[in-house]
């Protein structure tokens, strides 16, 4: 099985300054299988706002960041109800603004 990782260092600027974060990109049928769903079943949770929607990798490539998916199994586990993962799923995205890439 071929996974496919890419690991970026980001700086996430804080008030009390910077902490270094890697962000890891899991391909769409790694993503599919952290959460066991059919291939339909998960774009239709990325279209109802269920969970963060892919970033492109390529004219051909999508990928998932792992910390945002964490977050959804996450509050999936602790029973959230899906107006709650909407809000978690938004403030993911908001949060996605917020990063610099380090040069």
């Amino acid at each position: 099985k071929n996974l496919f990782r890419m690991a970026i260092s980001i700086s996430n600027q804080s008030k009390t300054g910077n902490d270094m974060v890697k962000i890891q990109i899991l391909r769409k049928s790694d993503a599919i299988n952290m959460f066991g769903y059919s291939k339909s079943t998960f774009q239709n949770r990325i279209n109802e706002g269920l969970m963060p929607p892919g970033i492109s990798l390529g004219a051909r490539a999508v990928g998932f960041l792992e910390h945002e998916l964490k977050s959804v199994l996450i509050a999936m586990i602790n029973n959230k109800r899906e107006h709650e993962i909407r809000i978690i799923v938004n403030q993911l995205l908001e949060k996605r603004t917020e990063l610099e890439v380090l040069l």
